[in-house]
């Protein structure tokens, strides 16, 4: 038992359990918060900044908008995990680099959001 956990036993070797605690003070650290940028694939900056602008929705455009927004100096004082999309786990920005990189590079914590999406049920 564990008084750490509340007296709650753990399944979690010591090693896991303080890698897991140093991560969630990352995440919760004072004056921090989370990034929900797990946008669907289509439906990406529904402002319509995108259609004014006439740029295509496609995975590279997504890809230099995302990495402009994780690169952006200064973004690591306030926010410490971004919720990603599962295609922004794939994408890599105009020079190469991985999108997962340039959180990371840039002291935060990228996450993946778990559901599918918005999906309609019949009868509801």
């Amino acid at each position: 038992m564990s008084l750490a956990l509340g007296g709650l036993p753990s399944v979690l070797p010591a090693d896991k359990l303080a890698e897991l605690k140093e991560t969630a003070g990352k995440l919760c650290a004072p004056g921090k918060g989370f990034l929900a940028a797990d946008e669907s694939a289509g439906p990406w900056l529904r402002a319509r900044h995108v259609e004014a602008a006439k740029i295509p929705d496609v995975a590279e455009n997504r890809a230099e908008y995302r990495s402009m927004c994780f690169a952006t100096p200064g973004l690591s004082e306030h926010i410490g995990g971004v919720i990603l999309h599962w295609e922004t786990l794939f994408q890599r920005d105009a020079q190469g680099k991985a999108i997962v990189d340039i959180i990371k590079d840039n002291g935060m914590i990228p996450g993946i959001k778990v559901d599918k999406g918005y999906n309609k049920k019949l009868g509801f």
